[in-house]
This record gives C-alpha cells, sequence and structure tokens, in this order.
C-alpha cells in the first residue's frame, strides 16, 4: 500500500471555514484587478 498524498486527496480534508473564505475572496479580487489590468493595456 502506497503512502497518502501527503497534503490528503482535495474534497476530503475538512477545511478551516474562515480561512477558506479568506483565501476565496482573496483570489477573487486578484483575478478582478488581472483582468482589469489586460482591459487597461
Amino acid at each position: 500500500m502506497r503512502k497518502a498524498h501527503p497534503n490528503g486527496v482535495q474534497g476530503r480534508r475538512k477545511v478551516n471555514r474562515k480561512k477558506d473564505l479568506k483565501r476565496r475572496d482573496e483570489i477573487s479580487a486578484l483575478q478582478r484587478w488581472l483582468k482589469g489590468e489586460i482591459k487597461t493595456k
């Protein structure tokens, strides 16, 4: 039996809700900013 993935399989592990939401917000903001950057060029 091989070793399990060090980070576990996505979707299996329990996620810290607040951290997850915060990260999602940051990513969406980043993507919005990047789209804006592309438009302004």
